[in-house]
């Protein structure tokens, strides 16, 4: 029985020294300030430090409201500084805050009381004011009973080697490239110019497309679709170029047929160029398989669209006279 009561009354007081110790944590809170500097005898802007130490409970909804630096005091705020205190205790938060201060006039000056306010839960729990610390900054002695004495002018400092070397090195590299671009541009400039002969043509259009025809019919049975196609339609865009005065090489098939409707003599001949050229675009750009005897067609149609629309001979002569005219004056 003594046992028992005894045990009881250990629980008893091991249950008042924890919620006392709650009671501790819950309602402990506390803010210093130090200063670091002596408070007298300041020069004006001299910087001096306060260090705020704050120790607050840990989580259970507590918050800490920093103060603002107050406006309305003479002291101006250079910069502040928040630091941990690296303590390990699981009921408490410690840190401190540095703030850096100074002033710019003679007199007292004083840093202000700060109230540090702990919430919890939104409301407020406890707050604390610091100490205000006075601090007396005073001007830099000047003696007056001596003359003022004359404002010096800039002292020259004469150049050395050192100092110029640089610019003497880059004006020798700048001089040699300027020499070098004159002398090769020179020589550039004045180098013979390669005239290429102008080819002017000996034959007419049509003997030229002829021949070129018969050529390519000899070699038709060697040539697959696509190599005959291209072959047969160079023949024929080069007759249009000079014929016609377009530059039918570096149209489009349908731009060449746009490009003949309203100068062509005969319509049927158009109608036979249209199948040559459709064909050969099936064959080089869709890979259609030609057959032997549309080779043939084709180049039957060609010889056919030449004849016909081949200019007459006093109108072949007067062109090649003018183109020979041409190539004398360029």
């Amino acid at each position: 029985m003594k046992y028992k009561i005894f045990i009881l009354i250990l629980v008893l007081i091991q249950t008042g020294i924890s919620k006392a110790a709650e009671k501790y944590v819950d309602t402990a809170f506390y803010v210093q300030a130090k200063t670091d500097k002596f408070p007298q005898s300041l020069k004006l802007g001299e910087k001096v430090g306060v260090t705020v130490s704050v120790t607050m409970p840990k989580g259970k909804g507590f918050q800490l409201i920093v103060p603002h630096w107050p406006a309305a005091t003479k002291m101006e705020l250079t910069d502040s500084l928040y630091t941990d205190s690296q303590s390990h205790n699981p009921d408490f938060l410690s840190f401190f805050l540095h703030y850096r201060a100074s002033a710019y006039d003679s007199g007292t000056f004083y840093f202000p009381a700060l109230e540090y306010k702990l919430m919890r839960n939104g409301q407020l729990f406890k707050s604390v004011t610091t100490d205000s610390f006075g601090f007396k900054y005073r001007m830099m002695p000047v003696d007056t009973s001596k003359a003022f004495m004359p404002i010096k002018s800039p002292e020259e400092i004469p150049y050395t080697f050192a100092d110029i070397w640089p610019y003497l090195v880059g004006g020798v590299l700048l001089l040699a490239l300027l020499f070098l671009g004159w002398r090769y541009g020179r020589k550039y400039l004045n180098r013979p110019k390669a005239v290429a002969e102008a080819k002017i043509p000996t034959k007419s259009a049509e003997e030229e497309a002829l021949e070129a025809l018969a050529v390519l019919s000899t070699a038709k049975e060697s040539l697959e679709g696509k190599s005959y196609f291209t072959d047969l339609t160079d023949i024929l865009r080069r007759y249009i170029s000079r014929v016609y005065d377009i530059d039918a090489q570096e149209m489009t098939s349908e731009e060449i047929l746009y490009a003949l409707a309203p100068v062509s003599r005969s319509q049927v001949s158009v109608e036979r160029l249209s199948q040559v050229l459709r064909l050969s675009d099936l064959v080089k750009f869709a890979k259609y398989e030609v057959m032997p005897y549309q080779k043939d067609s084709s180049l039957t149609q060609a010889y056919d669209f030449i004849r016909e629309t081949a200019p007459k001979a006093e109108e072949t002569q007067a062109k090649l006279e003018s183109r020979s005219e041409d190539h004398r004056i360029n």
